[in-house]
């Protein structure tokens, strides 16, 4: 091969590399866009939305940042537990299960594909001498050899994100299921101020037995929350006070006699939830 020809093939390697690099730039914003969301149902769209519109403005070596952090770490989106909850929240965190040599491992290899790829953009011109043979014989070894370590890590993310796509669509499926719409109605009902208030009762007023009168908290929410009580229905979709403790399956019940002959409803936390489990 002649040295024009060389050069040509220098050329081409650039190119190659360049359009790898974009593509795994690509990939790298999909992840760190689509891979957390948290926040109200209603809101979900909007939040993917500003999501995308801020990773569209980040160079890469934010991009690597965020990724490394976002999807190696152990840390969990959590809701604010004094906050009043008006319809369901979710929350997608997506996490790649690793040990600290690796988690080290890939932000190394990473950190240095972002050094390269600005190397290549920025700072290749100098090192590209188009009237040396040897020169463009030892530039075109590197580029392939870069070529292929990012090819790697393209597969990698591809991988990453067909495994995280999959994931949707069963969450998806499932959530649009019956038992699934139970669920999420259930976790709506847990999280709100009505459930959180009949819990502190439970807590704060129960006999050694663990049992308290419905009459009772039904009093002590009137008199806390009357927008709550009042508003059951309109508010919680329930008619009565015990239709919703049914409905949060929080709660177990039991009927009791009174001296008088007549019987008082009381209910109690299920044992094996407990506070702590409630309140995540």
């Amino acid at each position: 091969m002649d040295l024009q020809d060389l050069v040509n093939d220098i050329l081409r390697k650039i190119g190659r590399n360049m359009m790898l690099f974009q593509e795994l730039e690509h990939l790298l914003k999909y992840v760190i866009a689509y891979g957390n969301i948290s926040g109200y149902v209603s809101e979900i769209a909007d939040i993917k939305a500003k999501q995308v519109e801020a990773v569209s403005k980040q160079t890469m070596g934010q991009l690597v940042g965020q990724f490394i952090e976002n999807a190696h770490s152990n840390s969990e989106t959590n809701f604010d537990e004094s906050e009043e909850f008006n319809e369901a929240q979710i929350s997608i965190n997506f996490r790649i299960e690793t040990t600290p040599e690796r988690y080290a491992e890939k932000k190394e290899s990473l950190d240095k594909l972002v050094r390269e790829r600005n190397e290549l953009v920025h700072h290749l011109l100098p090192r590209f001498d188009t009237k040396s043979k040897a020169s463009c014989d030892e530039l075109g070894k590197q580029l392939d050899i870069q070529s292929e370590v990012v090819r790697n890590q393209i597969k990698e993310l591809q991988a990453v994100i067909t495994s995280r796509n999959k994931s949707m669509k069963y969450m998806a499926s499932f959530y649009n299921s019956d038992e699934g719409q139970k669920q999420l109605e259930q976790g709506y009902l847990r999280q709100s101020k009505l459930a959180s208030i009949l819990i502190d009762i439970a807590d704060q007023l129960d006999k050694e037995d663990g049992w308290i009168l419905i009459s009772l908290a039904g009093s002590l929410v009137k008199q806390h929350a009357p927008e709550e009580f009042d508003r059951l229905p309109e508010i919680y979709g329930f008619k009565t006070l015990k239709r919703f403790m049914i409905a949060t399956h929080l709660f177990e019940f039991k009927d009791e006699r009174t001296p008088k002959g007549g019987m008082k409803a009381l209910y109690r936390l299920i044992p094996v939830i407990g506070k702590n489990a409630i309140k995540k």
